[in-house]
């Protein structure tokens, strides 16, 4: 039997909590993620989420947080009392976080730049950032680029916007404990905006990752069941048959009410990314075109039933989905719902998402590997570029352009560099290239000389002002015709 929610209120917060067969427990859900930061602010969700435990240090709790694309979530066992002391030491954390000495915030940096390295090193973790673009959900993926220029200022100003009673919903294993005050300001943050799918025909992408992966769009409804059938039918053929690849990993993220993106990564070794790359393609076109099995159907089905046996998990998926869906306003996707929803799960059901989907598909191959025009060709594959310079073509900078010559013993010899009111341009003998300001999503430095660029599509570029006579003003030049807050920088050396 699936176990049973139970709605309250606590001190005017909502509450749900459920009766399962482990310890006292309780999670703090804050409607705010990675999507919801700016470029400029990227990872100051998951550097708060660490200055908060840092605050409340040394903790006799079982605890842990977790910052996701969508929410924050504080979890902490217990005893009843343990768990109310919890929820006040974070309300306090949050209340008093402006009072961390530097030296800590800066230790909490580099803890997350080493937690997040390998993360980010999967081609799966772009797939976001190429399909919604550097903003919302792809920001999510895309890695935290302003991570190391963070101060304490910008965390403590993000708490006070985001981790508001208005914005928050307790969780308990087993019934609320008395006692619980929340003291948090009021607050709504503003509303997330449309998240524009770029993605309109089958594309290819180059990734500077490893490896191999894809990305599709289906409905949150059957978003499990065709990463079941998915994994079922890859593995069969890229595994078992052919040798190909030792496993894939999936990922589901809900990007709105209405649609889940479900990106998976595979592991073939460099010199059979291709074979591989060309063995899922026949594999994706065989389902679309054949339909999906009725195997890979009831694989999907035993996995959800064997899901379904087990009460603790179900509880706390409950528990995580109704806390979801209040903070984010989307349905829940309870296990119970999901069960009475797989009774209409059949292989033409199956088939229909995914072919609907497959219309979206994004692949990235690691940018080592050169994609063949006789796999993009038949296969009906758009390429797209991730070189963030496009070519000049006859256009030229325009009238009261800042200009700078690369030094002659740089390691640029003969480059030039302007900047105009709309374009940063880059030129030399037989190249004449630039980046349209509008396109630029952030741009960075951290003291060292060297310029990051990011473009709305997650593209970047660098430029090393030291290449250039006068160069230390590259930067003061740029922030003067960019948004207020798009470039940030550490002082000059």
């Amino acid at each position: 039997m699936f176990p049973e929610a139970h709605e309250t209120t606590i001190d005017g917060v909502p509450a749900f909590w459920t009766e399962i067969d482990e310890s006292p427990q309780v999670t703090m859900t804050f409607g705010v993620g990675m999507r919801d930061e700016p470029p400029s602010l990227s990872g100051v969700t998951h550097l708060l989420e660490h200055l908060l435990f840092s605050s409340m240090e040394p903790s006799p709790l079982l605890a842990n947080g977790a910052t996701g694309p969508s929410v924050l979530r504080l979890t902490a066992s217990g005893t009843p009392s343990e768990l109310v002391d919890f929820v006040h030491a974070v309300t306090r954390a949050v209340r008093t976080l402006d009072a961390l000495p530097g030296a800590e915030v800066d230790r909490e940096k580099r803890v997350l730049e080493a937690e997040t390295t390998d993360h980010y090193a999967q081609p799966a973790c772009t797939l976001l950032a190429h399909r919604f673009g550097y903003a919302g959900i792809g920001k999510s993926s895309g890695g935290t680029v302003a991570l190391p220029l963070l101060t304490l200022d910008d965390v403590v100003s993000w708490a006070g916007t985001h981790l508001t009673r208005d914005n928050l919903v307790l969780s308990f294993v087993g019934p609320p404990p008395e006692g619980i005050e929340i003291y948090l300001p009021s607050g709504v943050p503003a509303p997330r905006p449309v998240e524009t799918d770029s993605v309109g025909v089958p594309t290819v992408v180059p990734s500077e990752r490893h490896h191999l992966a894809f990305s599709i769009v289906t409905t949150p409804a059957m978003a499990s069941h065709v990463a079941c059938v998915l994994d079922h039918e890859i593995l069969g053929d890229l595994r078992q048959r052919d040798g190909l690849i030792y496993s894939t990993d999936t990922y589901l993220t809900d990007i709105d009410e209405g649609r889940t993106a479900l990106d998976v990564h595979l592991d073939p070794l460099p010199e059979q990314t291709i074979p591989a790359l060309e063995r899922l393609l026949a594999v994706l076109h065989r389902m679309r075109d054949d339909g999906v099995s009725r195997e890979a159907v009831e694989y999907s089905l035993r996995s959800l039933r064997d899901a379904s046996a087990d009460r603790a998990s179900c509880g706390h998926q409950l528990l995580r989905e109704l806390a979801h869906s209040h903070v984010l306003g989307v349905p829940a996707h309870t296990p119970r719902a999901a069960a009475a929803m797989a009774q209409a799960v059949t292989p033409a059901a199956v088939t229909e998402a995914l072919r609907g989907a497959l219309g979206g598909l994004l692949i990235a191959v690691d940018d080592k590997q050169t994609v063949p025009e006789t796999v993009t060709g038949p296969n009906g594959l758009a390429v797209r570029s991730l070189d963030l310079w496009i070519d000049s073509g006859a256009e030229r900078p325009g009238p009261g352009a800042v200009r700078w010559r690369a030094r002659r013993r740089g390691a640029l010899p003969g480059f030039r560099l302007a900047l105009d009111a709309n374009c940063l341009w880059l030129s030399a003998r037989g190249l004449e290239q630039r980046v349209p300001l509008d396109t630029l999503a952030f741009a960075s430095h951290r003291g060292d000389g060297w310029i990051g660029l990011l473009d709305h599509d997650g593209r970047s570029a660098g430029i090393d002002m030291t290449d250039f006579r006068r160069g230390r003003d590259i930067l003061d030049e740029l922030a003067k015709r960019l948004p207020v807050g798009l470039v940030r920088a550490t002082p000059h050396p």
